[in-house]
């Protein structure tokens, strides 16, 4: 199974970076998180916590729902894509 270049979510931490001009370093700054660790967000390798998202749509002036948000878009693309094999998964995870 091959991993998408970028989740949604990296791809909207990369467009909102862009648009305001931010380098990682300057997120950095604001958020007190480690560079590396958001190089690793916005491609997709690591997944932020709600804390972490919070964190980041407040140093991007951004309300924190705005990045929350985006975990609902990946479950129900990951639904529409996949179902079976998530419900199975779920179940397998809960039994």
């Amino acid at each position: 199974m091959t991993r998408p270049a970028r989740s949604s979510f990296g791809v909207e931490l990369g467009r909102l970076m862009l648009e305001q001009g931010v380098t990682y370093r300057e997120l950095s700054l604001r958020t007190g998180l480690n560079p590396a660790t958001i190089v690793r967000y916005a491609s997709g390798k690591r997944r932020p916590s709600d804390r972490t998202l919070e964190l980041l749509a407040r140093a991007l002036e951004r309300e924190p729902k705005e990045l929350l948000e985006w975990r609902r878009r990946r479950v129900l693309e990951r639904v529409a894509t996949g179902g079976g094999e998530l419900v199975d998964a779920l179940f397998r995870r809960l039994a």
